[in-house]
């Protein structure tokens, strides 16, 4: 949809040409943004078989090192890498479900909003502040789910100051 289009020409995700600039803080958006920019996409890919903190520590292991201002040390800093994880857990109301398989087509686990918030989870796990556009990130969900979700990225929003940008369909009553 158009929407989705506008969301990746914002996040720089557009292969096809179009026009019209992107700023970021009056200034060209450009792989400064990509740095401080996560992606959310509507569908979430990985292993039914991993648990929700395997997944998440799994996606910390490869999108690289957050900064965080004082750590010296690599115990340190493996210590405050599992607290922001638990930390972004917590705030997606996920410390349930933590140690619980993901679950796919042949296998049972978490439910469909659970598992949305986990793909929400894995594109914030890198953020300190910064930006996250997020793909529809309640489509297909109950209401239900859908307030959960905006629910967590408000707390997202207020406790770790990120910019969420979402697009978002108009939910059902």
């Amino acid at each position: 949809s158009s929407k989705s289009t506008l969301l990746d020409c914002l996040a720089l995700r557009k292969t096809a040409p179009y026009e019209g600039d992107v700023l970021f803080n009056g200034r060209p958006a450009d792989g400064f943004l990509r740095r401080l920019a996560s992606y959310v996409p509507q569908g979430d890919y990985g292993s039914g078989l991993d648990t929700v903190d395997e997944a998440l520590s799994f996606v910390q292991d490869l999108s690289g090192r957050v900064y965080f201002p004082g750590v010296e040390t690599e115990a340190e800093y493996v210590a405050l890498e599992e607290s922001h994880r638990m930390f972004v857990t917590h705030l997606l109301g996920l410390e349930g479900v933590r140690y619980s398989r993901l679950g796919d087509e042949l296998r049972r686990g978490i439910s469909g909003g659970q598992r949305r918030r986990v793909g929400l989870a894995k594109g914030l796990l890198r953020l300190m502040g910064g930006v996250a556009f997020l793909d529809e990130p309640t489509s297909g969900l109950s209401s239900t789910d859908s307030e959960l979700i905006v629910r967590g990225l408000r707390n997202i929003t207020r406790t770790l100051g990120t910019t969420c940008i979402m697009v978002i369909h108009q939910p059902k009553e």
